[in-house]
């Protein structure tokens, strides 16, 4: 195999990530959720944001049918209240 085209990465110094990743997950979700992806956490008016994806399927199932995304915020970005309902959930086409 040749040699890498874009070689090692590395996150910027600036870049700090909490190794109890991750700081949520489905079961912090209060609605259908099996997979809670978190994304880069930005802070905003003094409290930290998430907007994650999150992945859903029948109980009792492995299967997923469904991606949502969700909203929470915290107050020190380890501790997550996620709003009761996904902030936005796609249509499927028939």
């Amino acid at each position: 195999m040749g040699r890498p085209v874009i070689g090692e990465l590395k996150s910027s110094p600036v870049i700090k990530r909490y190794d109890g990743n991750p700081v949520l997950s489905a079961k912090d979700v209060p609605y259908p959720s099996k997979l809670a992806f978190n994304a880069g956490v930005p802070k905003f008016r003094a409290r930290y944001v998430m907007l994650f994806r999150n992945d859903y399927g029948p109980e009792g199932e492995e299967r997923l049918t469904g991606t949502n995304l969700g909203l929470a915020c915290s107050d020190d970005g380890l501790s997550w209240d996620v709003e009761p309902e996904p902030w936005f959930v796609s249509k499927k086409k028939r």
